[in-house]
């Protein structure tokens, strides 16, 4: 596994857990890159690097991720933009998995 993109923390997040509680903290968006051979976790969802330029390319080029409903802040958070030269420097064959990840209180 090797970490192609992730973003600085993003202060001022809120998300709503399941039983409706609501907590402020930090989120982080990260994109990992997983050989075809390599084990994922078990919450990530087996896409390649094709898969992904042949279903999500943005018209320049870059792949764009907006984060989960349920977490928001206090203004709203806009897209994150992987760029378009990381995702053209990604072998094909291999899978990309990307995670937003939310540290209640602080800095993950």
């Amino acid at each position: 596994m090797k970490i192609v993109f992730q973003t600085p923390p993003i202060r001022g997040v809120e998300r709503t857990t399941p039983d409706g509680r609501r907590h402020n903290g930090t989120a982080v968006f990260t994109a990992a890159l997983y050989a075809p051979t390599e084990a994922m976790p078990s919450h990530a969802i087996r896409v390649t690097v094709a898969e992904w330029r042949r279903t999500s390319l943005h018209p320049d080029g870059s792949l764009r991720f907006t984060p989960p409903r349920d977490m928001v802040g206090a203004t709203p958070i806009v897209p994150v933009v992987v760029p378009a030269a990381v995702i053209d420097a990604l072998p094909a064959d291999h899978f990309l998995a990307i995670r937003w990840r939310l540290e209640i209180g602080g800095l993950p």
